[in-house]
């Protein structure tokens, strides 16, 4: 048997070797077990991170689809709030268009106003031979003959923009 001198000791270079790899095998351990903690807590932080974003996303499109909304209303009231302004003048005109000397004038400046009108959603509220609609009605008389309830006649007209009441039409009403 062939003994080093090192044998009763055991071989120095090999303890250390074997030492050297116990410590670098422990300092591993805590460098791993170090790098699993950061990852995990890294993505906790993103998890969290990522909801506020698509939290964040989804309250910027309910903001932009909220404000597309009230354009759309805005630009639909501005047709309406201008027509409202333009019916005096259509009453005006209405109103001159019944004498024969002023109608042959006025009757087209009417329906052209009125043609434009209606590109832009107005319409006039159907009025004689309807059943009343206290929507799109005003009882301003009431008559006895013909059938209860039905419009007999027209005071002023009522119109209507883009299917919404902005003027009741005067009626006079038969009621039995």
């Amino acid at each position: 048997m062939d003994q080093s001198p090192y044998s009763r000791f055991g071989n120095p270079m090999l303890r250390e070797m074997e030492e050297a790899r116990r410590r670098s095998s422990a300092i591993s351990r805590r460098e791993l077990q170090r790098v699993r903690t950061e990852l995990f807590e890294t993505r906790k932080t993103m998890a969290r991170e990522k909801e506020i974003l698509l939290r964040q996303i989804a309250d910027l499109e309910n903001l932009l689809r909220a404000k597309e909304r009230e354009y759309s209303l805005r630009l639909k009231n501005a047709d309406k709030d201008l027509i409202k302004d333009l019916l005096p003048v259509l009453d005006s005109l209405d109103a001159g268009s019944t004498s024969k000397e002023h109608a042959q004038v006025l009757k087209p400046f009417q329906d052209m106003i009125l043609n434009i009108l209606k590109k832009h959603g107005l319409q006039k509220i159907e009025t004689k031979g309807e059943k009343f609609d206290p929507f799109r009605h005003e009882v301003v008389g009431i008559v006895d003959d013909g059938e209860d309830g039905v419009v007999q006649d027209k005071v002023q007209d009522g119109y209507l923009v883009n299917d919404e009441v902005i003027r009741t039409a005067k009626v006079i009403v038969s009621k039995r």
